[in-house]
């Protein structure tokens, strides 16, 4: 056997030697790394937990998470055993210096500081969350909040604002909680509705005025979108529900003066054919109704059918046509509009009209009713039935002194004789209603009733 020189011998020993050194250094960082990421995945695990104790480990084992000391500092303060503000406030500033840019973090601080008084730092933590999540909605409303716990009202209304101006959507919340803080509707017009918010932000506060009866605020708000001139930027979705609260709340004066300032500013536009002493809207039925408002108004009923741009009586004029399509024997309100009048005044409603086929001797009529209480009022004409051509038919009738809305509808009553039940075709158009008399006149006369 041949045997190795002696620097040869030194070399081989030398790279085997460096090589076990190499090995040796890659088993330690493998281990190392299975050490360290199993602490990590430990601490992740105990992090999830409910529990305090498995927390606080979990920041033993990974004192740089942020998240790690954010979890522990909610923990403390949110305890319903044990809540430990102070040490909230250690864990939550930790997080905020490992992550500095993590919005949530500065709000779980500021909530820790104002557990414990600290208002300058809550406000602090309040003001750089904001910094990082300036387009925030939630975050505006958070701070929102804050300062009205504070007392700062002007704070609160500022922030508020912002809040509208970031998400309208938020505007049912923000005018509940400022109306109930405030005790001043004008709080909430003045302060919190930008001044530059869009007419469906103001008349979204419209509604929520009227839907707490508070008419007189709700006008007030609504008289300022022509005073800013906001008016040609109102659609009739966004004006429908103040306008329908009115008259549901039998508030027909106010009613009409939103219906009027409307039709100024053409956001409905007025029949080209309107008689200037006809009390009814669109009674041609020449523009499409827009089933709300003091223009027609349908309801979806089984059995009928109803089109509103069928031709008409009168040339260029359109009617309403109803369909019976299966036979039955209920009471139908067809096809209705409120209608404002004066009190103790005298009027006298008519209608073309033209039937097929209809089998009911309770054929469609037309019947007026006082809005807020039938029971003052209650009138119709006589049943349209069988085949007939156009025909007028009509009504007079005396409003009480308390009547100032009437409903106008297309009506059939539940027959009582053989044949009792409807089928067939109805049509109606040139519907007008005419004031006759001196207002005041019929004082002594008593309701209108059906026989």
């Amino acid at each position: 056997m041949r045997a190795l020189r002696p620097d040869r011998l030194e070399i081989g020993l030398r790279t085997q030697a460096q090589a076990w050194i190499f090995l040796a250094s890659l088993i330690l960082a493998g281990s190392a790394l299975v050490y360290f990421g199993g602490r990590t995945a430990t601490a992740d695990t105990l992090a999830n937990s409910q529990n305090i104790e498995c927390v606080k480990w979990a920041v033993k084992l990974d004192p740089s998470n942020p998240a790690t000391h954010y979890r522990l500092g909610a923990l403390r303060l949110f305890s319903w055993d044990k809540p430990d503000s102070f040490a909230a406030i250690h864990h939550l500033r930790r997080a905020v210096e490992l992550s500095p840019n993590n919005g949530p973090y500065w709000l779980a601080l500021a909530a820790a500081a104002e557990s414990v008084g600290d208002a300058p730092a809550a406000q602090n933590a309040i003001q750089l969350a904001l910094k990082r999540r300036p387009m925030s909605p939630d975050y505006w409303w958070r701070a929102a909040n804050y300062y009205l716990r504070a007392g700062q009202y002007e704070s609160a209304w500022e922030h508020f604002r912002r809040v509208l101006q970031l998400s309208p959507s938020h505007a049912d919340l923000v005018f509940r909680l400022c109306y109930r803080a405030s005790s001043d509707p004008r709080v909430v017009a003045e302060k919190v509705l930008p001044s530059d918010a869009l007419p469906a932000l103001r008349l979204a506060y419209v509604d929520f005025l009227t839907s707490h009866r508070d008419y007189e605020d709700a006008f007030n708000v609504w008289q300022q979108i022509a005073s800013k001139g906001l008016q040609t930027k109102i659609t009739f979705p966004s004006a429908q529900p103040y306008i329908d609260r009115l008259i549901a709340d039998n508030r027909p004066e106010e009613a009409m003066s939103v219906w009027d300032d409307l039709l100024k500013w053409r956001v409905i536009l007025r029949p080209a054919s309107v008689n200037p002493g006809d009390a009814v809207f669109n009674g041609t039925f020449e523009q499409a109704p827009l089933n709300a408002g003091f223009d027609w108004r349908t309801t979806p009923l089984p059995y009928v059918v109803t089109d509103l741009q069928s031709p008409g009586p009168l040339r260029g004029a359109k009617s309403a046509r109803v369909d019976f399509t299966v036979k039955h024997n209920e009471e139908y309100e067809i096809l209705f509009q409120f209608v404002p009048v004066e009190p103790r005044r005298a009027y006298r409603v008519q209608a073309m009209v033209r039937s097929e086929s209809i089998t009911s001797d309770s054929g469609p009529r037309m019947r007026v009713v006082d809005a807020a209480s039938p029971a003052r009022l209650e009138t119709a004409t006589a049943p349209v039935t069988g085949t007939t051509d156009w025909h007028p038919i009509e009504l007079a009738f005396s409003t009480g002194s308390d009547t100032r809305l009437v409903r106008l509808a297309v009506w059939r009553a539940r027959s009582r004789t053989f044949p009792l039940e409807i089928s067939g075709r109805f049509w109606i158009g040139a519907v007008s209603m005419i004031a006759s008399g001196s207002p005041g006149e019929l004082a002594s006369a008593g309701p209108t009733r059906l026989p």
